[in-house]
């Protein structure tokens, strides 16, 4: 049957409607959580979480597992971190490992927190891309791998985190996992320097004891490299965005 052209209009505008509605709603919950009034955030978000909500599924999920407006209750956390995990919603799937990892409202399964820790951290989340890690670095539940360590910390540091680019930069300084390297050692103990990590900067002096001088100034244009195309990369992210990181 052929659909006629002004019924599915008709028919994406009451969408467009309803999922604006329900974005608002979201929004309103979040506002009376922020203000510390749980019972209206829970007005709002036990309704959308029940139609599927994701956003809502993980917030209900985190008021129960801080007892926030309802009786503290891990496993029902873990019940509405599962739903959300389950829709690809990363601080969710990071959530639910954490519970595995620790048994936390579910049985104890370090297995099962590694497969939500990795689908967190495919997706971009940088506390999984830490942990994981850490967990192959320290080889704490599984085999050490450097290699996975180095993979995941790579990833992390990207982002600028401060704790992987430091922990990257111990790699390549030792050549666990990668290629030894005191150049790019020292470029990403700076990098977590400059963000404020005391380890890195300690990490960076020491190393450069033993470097040229050369090698110095090539690691620190390195860096002043990175610093610059993170900074390309955000002022053209942020050119048609609205979001906060951008202000």
């Amino acid at each position: 049957m052929r659909v006629r052209p002004w019924l599915a209009i008709c028919g994406l505008a009451q969408f467009l409607l309803i999922a604006s509605s329900l974005a608002g709603e979201f929004e309103d919950g979040l506002a009376a959580s922020k203000g510390g009034d749980y019972a209206v955030a829970l007005k709002f978000w036990r309704p959308l979480a029940e139609q599927g909500h994701v956003a809502a599924e993980y917030n209900l999920a985190l008021m129960y597992a801080r007892g926030q407006g309802v009786p503290q209750n891990d496993a029902e956390a873990v019940k509405w971190y599962r739903r959300a995990a389950g829709r690809s919603y990363a601080p969710a799937q990071l959530a639910l490992a954490i519970s595995y990892e620790e048994g936390r409202g579910v049985s104890q399964s370090f297995s099962k927190a590694m497969k939500w820790y990795r689908l967190a951290a495919q997706q971009g989340d940088v506390t999984a891309q830490v942990t994981l890690g850490l967990i192959y670095g320290a080889g704490r539940g599984v085999p050490q791998n450097h290699w996975q360590a180095a993979k995941w910390y790579g990833l992390a540091a990207e982002q600028g985190n401060a704790t992987a680019q430091n922990n990257l930069g111990l790699l390549h300084a030792r050549g666990h996992g990668v290629a030894q390297d005191d150049v790019q050692a020292y470029t990403w103990f700076s990098l977590a320097a400059a963000a404020g990590d005391a380890a890195a900067a300690k990490n960076r002096d020491t190393l450069s004891t033993g470097m040229t001088a050369k090698q110095v100034i090539d690691a620190q244009k390195r860096a002043d490299e990175w610093r610059s195309a993170k900074a390309l990369d955000k002022a053209v992210k942020c050119q048609n965005s609205n979001s906060a990181d951008c202000d």
